[in-house]
Formats: C-alpha cells, sequence, structure tokens
C-alpha cells in the first residue's frame, strides 16, 4: 500500500533530507533493503536486479500479487 506525500507547511529545521518510511509486518530489514537496491537497479551479485523484479510473472519473494 502506498498513500501519497504528506506536504509540510514548513521545514522543523535545517536538515531538508528526503526520507522514506517503510511501515512492514514480518519482513526483515535486509529484504526490504534488497528489494530496494534492486529497484535503484543497484548491481548486487546473486540478487535480482528490477526488471528481473518488474518483468517476472512470478510473484517475488513469496509476496502477495495485487
Amino acid at each position: 500500500m502506498f498513500h501519497p506525500p504528506a506536504s509540510l507547511p514548513g521545514w522543523p529545521d535545517e536538515d531538508r533530507r528526503t526520507r522514506l518510511v517503510f511501515i512492514t509486518r514480518d519482513i526483515e530489514e535486509q529484504t526490504i533493503r534488497s528489494l530496494f537496491d534492486a529497484f535503484l537497479n543497484t548491481a548486487r551479485p546473486d540478487q535480482p536486479d528490477r526488471a528481473a523484479l518488474l518483468d517476472n510473472p512470478l510473484v517475488p519473494f513469496g509476496g502477495m500479487d495485487g
């Protein structure tokens, strides 16, 4: 599930970095990091790349298709 970005009326401090928050249940942190690396097309040996995840007719990592 993806929720639309929230706009703030102003920056709360000088730190203006963008952040992504993943709220998960029963998923290890490394699994999320690996999926995100694949999405960014970060090459890693023995890991699926973005094309393998997006073009794969099978549901990756035993997840639920939507």
